[in-house]
């Protein structure tokens, strides 16, 4: 991965901590994991920006759920 070390108050020869939350990361791909279709042969992509982190998980939004709702903070 290209994920970049802070220092984060650290001292100068350590290793420093991940730029995101080490949880955050695990939850997002657990997330793409268990809520991608399956049936689909297109892989999960991860993409590491310097102001972001995108992941791609084949499928759709269910049952007519749309990004507006979304957005609005409905989420059934």
């Amino acid at each position: 991965m290209n994920l970049h070390h802070v220092q984060a108050g650290q001292s100068f020869n350590s290793l420093g901590q991940l730029e995101i939350s080490k949880i955050a990361l695990e939850e997002i791909l657990q997330n793409a994991l268990c809520h991608r279709e399956y049936i689909k042969q297109s892989p999960i992509r991860l993409l590491i920006f310097d102001n972001r982190i995108e992941i791609i998980s084949p499928g759709a939004l269910p049952d007519g759920l749309t990004i507006e709702d979304i957005k609005l903070g409905n989420t059934v």
